[in-house]
């Protein structure tokens, strides 16, 4: 049995199941995040913890991460906890591959195997040809959506310090929380001006790529693993792409091969903002994407996914 991520009924789903029963569990990230992290201060900048106590615990941060992330605690008569859940599936396929140890690791047991499947934004996005088109502008991509694990207030200050030109900053606020998107909206256009613009509606795909695709610069202020779709559209695109180096996602591929830069290296270098990626790269960062997002991949990682799991 497929669980699409371990939320609550899924949690009990397990726990309740006969002994004999094989999982196999595709990760979301939200799912086993609170695995991984020890607490919100793991997650959250200064300024996003504060924004997130005054839209979520009017009364103060009293509950931790657990919440946050929606573990979805057990209920009334629950029969199992995330980790002994996690720990009787028999296979667990997370968002990237380092992510799988981190998880394991926690719960403390040699259980689930691990299988190489996840969700991809659109197989037929990274099978398109070489001459496709790229990023056509300057402008940066802050953020992915109106989730507190952005860090927008700190990133927004820190695109404030160390770019004075007139390049607009793209922010995605389409989905989260509201009273976030809220406040990331405001503090965005009182510390850079008119050039901050909030993607406040949802856009049709097409629609959605031609507003970002000015945008040749990509900052993404997560400490986890987040908005692995539109990181990987960005770098296909040839945009270059600042992350916290605390993200898995910035080891994840730099192991691949495929180019990202850290916060801190644009830190010490705003230039690299001016600056293009050289097209053999781009072509590179293509190949690698294609190699494990593309139609073709999914395809063979689906067959070994249920001859795996069925055998």
């Amino acid at each position: 049995m497929v669980l699409h991520s371990l939320d609550a009924f899924n949690k009990e789903l397990v726990g309740r199941a006969p002994a004999g029963v094989n999982f196999a569990w595709v990760g979301m990230g939200y799912d086993y995040y609170d695995l991984i992290s020890e607490g919100a201060d793991k997650l959250f900048t200064e300024k996003t913890r504060a924004i997130f106590e005054k839209c979520l615990r009017p009364g103060g941060l009293r509950q931790d991460l657990q919440h946050y992330l929606r573990k979805l605690t057990p209920c009334r008569g629950a029969s199992i906890t995330k980790e002994e859940a996690a720990s009787r599936v028999n296979f667990f396929s997370p968002v990237i591959s380092p992510e799988y140890r981190m998880v394991v690791e926690r719960i403390g047991h040699p259980r689930p195997g691990f299988l190489d499947w996840n969700y991809s934004l659109n197989g037929r996005f990274f099978d398109r040809t070489e001459s496709c088109h790229a990023v056509s502008g300057n402008d940066i991509l802050l953020g992915n959506s109106a989730a507190f694990s952005n860090n927008h207030a700190e990133a927004i200050d820190f695109i404030g310090e160390i770019d004075s030109t007139e390049r607009r900053v793209i922010c995605p606020l389409s989905y989260g929380n509201a009273c976030y998107a809220e406040f990331v909206e405001k503090y965005g256009r009182s510390t850079l001006g008119e050039r901050f613009a909030a993607l406040r509606r949802f856009l049709p795909p097409d629609r959605y790529l031609e507003a970002i695709r000015p945008c040749s610069n990509v900052i993404m202020n997560h400490f986890r693993q987040q908005a692995a779709g539109n990181i990987a559209m960005m770098l296909f695109l040839g945009a270059k792409v600042f992350l916290n180096e605390e993200n898995p996602l910035f080891a994840y591929y730099r192991s691949l091969g495929i180019q990202v830069f850290s916060m801190e290296e644009l830190a010490s270098d705003p230039g690299l903002l001016d600056s293009d990626l050289p097209w053999s790269r781009v072509l590179q960062n293509r190949s690698i994407l294609r190699e494990i997002l593309g139609w073709e991949a999914g395809v063979r990682k689906t067959r070994d996914f249920i001859a795996t799991a069925i055998g």
